[in-house]
């Protein structure tokens, strides 16, 4: 009971996340999982972190991690000590050497950050870019209470062109779910091997897709038989997330990606989602870095940039944690 009222806890939490959910639980099924609230006198929760715990090989000792979260109500901040205190006993009973968190809060959220360092979290906002666990640097889309005209008039005119010109080369671009995931493997390698990125296995992806149902699909554009783009899109909460995507190295110039991204946040229109999350754009300020075109292909549909207040990493054991930090 208490596990299901904290999925719905999360689901409504302005800051919760997908990566919160029981359903994250079972992609991370290396990782072993438990849940612990914090209720009010009505018995209501008013805060909680669904915990992720790995054991180090060859020692008896574990690293908990805390994927965007904690979560607790800001009118209620007491209550994030009494949850600290309970995730520090499952700590202890785990024999964790080190604690990291980074939940959903702004860079500038001053008051959230001063009672996690209250707390004894080392807050390391000198991590940029990869030297996070997630992504520090997103961009999101506001699109609660706009309509499919508002937001599309107010890409950039060359990304309104793009989509455009996308249709009348022929593009389809639809959601598909597992069935499709040998076409999305398949340009998600060329596009690792183009880029120069690291990926995870088609079963990781595959798990992923059944894990969330309806709520993971895959956005997939085709010229005839042909695949050209792919990514997954994941509704939870109030926000849709472009979680991974992909393209072919051909028939780019019929610009497949900018109608693959036009679908997915019409798709989340549609649902009444208050945000799209176009994900990450680490060092998106350096113009000299090859991740900046990232960033140069997501501000064309008029977004904004959001920067998290990054990792908290809570050391119950400093030696351990030298020893230890390269397995995290």
């Amino acid at each position: 009971m208490e596990i299901n009222e904290y999925e719905i806890y999360n689901l409504k939490h302005e800051r919760g996340s997908f990566m919160q959910s029981l359903l994250w639980s079972e992609v991370k099924s290396k990782w072993k999982s438990e849940i612990v609230v914090v209720r009010d006198s009505l018995g209501n929760i008013t805060a909680g972190a669904q915990l992720l715990i790995r054991k180090i090989p060859l020692v008896p000792f574990s690293f908990m991690y805390i994927p965007r979260g904690p979560l607790w109500d800001r009118e209620s901040p007491e209550s994030l000590r009494i949850l600290f205190g309970k995730i520090t006993q499952a700590a202890k009973r785990h024999r964790c050497f080190c604690l990291r968190a980074d939940p959903q809060i702004d860079e500038m959220d001053f008051e959230s950050i001063e009672l996690l360092t209250a707390l004894g979290f080392e807050h390391h906002k000198e991590r940029v870019g990869y030297e996070n666990t997630q992504c520090r640097e997103n961009y999101i889309l506001k699109i609660g209470g706009r309509s499919e005209e508002e937001v599309f008039e107010s890409f950039k005119p060359k990304c309104r062109y793009n989509i455009r010109l996308s249709k009348r080369k022929g593009v389809e671009c639809k959601f598909y779910g597992e069935e499709k995931s040998e076409d999305f493997y398949k340009l998600l390698k060329e596009t690792a091997e183009r880029d120069k990125f690291e990926i995870r296995s088609r079963e990781y992806y595959e798990k992923l897709l059944r894990a969330f149902g309806e709520k993971a699909r895959l956005c997939m554009c085709y010229k005839g038989e042909e695949p050209l783009s792919a990514a997954i899109y994941l509704e939870y909460g109030n926000r849709a997330t472009y979680l991974v995507g992909a393209s072919s190295g051909s028939h780019r110039d019929y610009m497949p990606n900018y109608l693959m991204q036009w679908t997915m946040i019409k798709q989340a229109i549609s649902k009444a989602a208050a945000i799209y999350d176009f994900g990450g754009i680490p060092y998106y300020y350096d113009e000299n870095h090859r991740n900046y075109g990232v960033y140069r292909f997501k501000r064309q549909f008029s977004g904004e940039v959001l920067t998290y207040a990054g990792e908290f990493d809570y050391i119950f054991s400093k030696r351990l944690y030298m020893l230890g930090k390269h397995f995290i």
